[in-house]
């Protein structure tokens, strides 16, 4: 009796070969076409987005670009960082109470790779170039050059952009990339565009897919996500724990300065002010966790309370050796908890005008000592 488990089905050879080749010319057909839809490749990684929005300048303009702004301001004092800063930091009552000409250039939701950018192609090809530059900081962010470089974010490094960027390639994108992979990036277009691709996508499947199935438009389907997601529904203790943790996993395994060094855009940054005669001083902010338990902080993991002391450690010795002066704010206790809103932004009224005044005591006691070191 034939046992019917061993029994199989033949079939031609040909049949196989024939669909095998068949999903070949399917793969080949759908690259083809994905690389037609794309266009050409582009000559740098990152490209220049000029529809990115910006924010309102003095004389009412919307979308000012940094350089206009320089150009027209001549500022003696920059300042750049993230919304950290921006929150903080009050550009007019700072101006008055330093006696200097300053200018606000926070970019909201960005870190070091802007930062490097602002600096390189907008402040220290100004002309003239001011005098100082304040970059203000917090943690390790100093020395993550990927952390809010892609995705989202890449938008707002794009904005900053003058042709090729190798160091931005190299620091941001491209150290985690295999061969295969970092040719892609650079020569085919779909695998540069793989952010505003997913983003499409993504687009279609939450506003035209779902409208079409819930009889809704597209339109439709976008208001409903921006009602639902709007600011005032938030819940900002809840956000407020995301944003610790988002923090927690962009600091991982970045504590060791001495390694982290080389590969971030910190060098590069103090080289260029050096080279443009301009005074880098940097601006440790005070991080949310620090006015929450100044005294006792048994409880921090040990990350902060070992790792990240030794982190700073490190860095003040070198900013030491490059003259590059630093404002510490994170164990100020004239900042405290009342002051900060979600995360470590100070969006109080009462901070903004406080941080400022702090700020210009410690600058204008700066400028004191290097100009007493100039006579020296």
């Amino acid at each position: 009796m034939t046992d019917p488990t061993n029994h199989r089905i033949s079939e031609p050879a040909g049949s196989a070969t024939a669909r095998v080749l068949a999903g070949l010319a399917g793969a080949v057909i759908v690259v083809a076409g994905a690389t037609f839809a794309a266009g050409p490749p582009r000559k740098e990684l990152i490209t220049h987005d000029d529809a990115l929005p910006y924010r309102t300048d003095r004389k009412g303009r919307t979308d000012t670009p940094f350089e206009i702004l320089l150009a027209e301001q001549k500022p003696e004092v920059v300042v750049v960082g993230s919304s950290i800063v921006a929150c903080a930091f009050d550009e007019a009552a700072f101006e008055k109470q330093i006696g200097m000409e300053a200018l606000d250039l926070t970019v909201a939701g960005s870190m070091s790779a802007t930062w490097y950018l602002v600096i390189k192609n907008r402040i220290a090809a100004a002309n003239p170039p001011p005098k100082y530059c304040i970059l203000g900081f917090r943690d390790t962010y100093l020395t993550v050059p990927e952390y809010r470089a892609d995705g989202g974010y890449k938008q707002i490094v794009d904005r900053y952009v003058d042709g090729p960027e190798p160091l931005l390639d190299r620091l941001a994108y491209l150290s985690d990339l295999g061969p295969l992979e970092y040719t892609l990036r650079r020569y085919w277009a779909p695998a540069q565009r793989k952010s505003e691709i997913v983003e499409r996508v993504e687009g279609f499947v939450k506003a035209d897919a779902t409208g079409f199935l819930l009889g809704h438009s597209p339109d439709e389907m976008r208001a409903a996500v921006d009602v639902v997601f709007a600011d005032d529904r938030k819940q900002p203790s809840k956000l407020t724990k995301k944003q610790r943790r988002a923090a927690k996993l962009a600091m991982g395994n970045y504590f060791d300065f001495e390694s982290e060094l080389p590969e971030s855009f910190l060098p590069e940054m103090v080289r260029i002010c050096r080279e443009a005669g301009i005074q880098l001083v940097l601006m440790r902010m005070r991080p949310r966790r620090n006015a929450e338990f100044p005294d006792d902080r048994s409880h921090f993991p040990t990350a902060l309370k070992v790792d990240l002391p030794r982190y700073e450690r490190a860095l003040e010795a070198y900013l030491a050796s490059e003259s590059v002066p630093l404002l510490d704010f994170s164990e100020d206790d004239r900042i405290p908890f009342e002051w900060f809103a979600n995360g470590d932004h100070l969006n109080r009224e009462e901070a903004r005008v406080g941080f400022t005044e702090l700020l210009s005591e410690a600058f204008l006691a700066l400028v004191a000592r290097l100009e007493a070191q100039k006579k020296d």
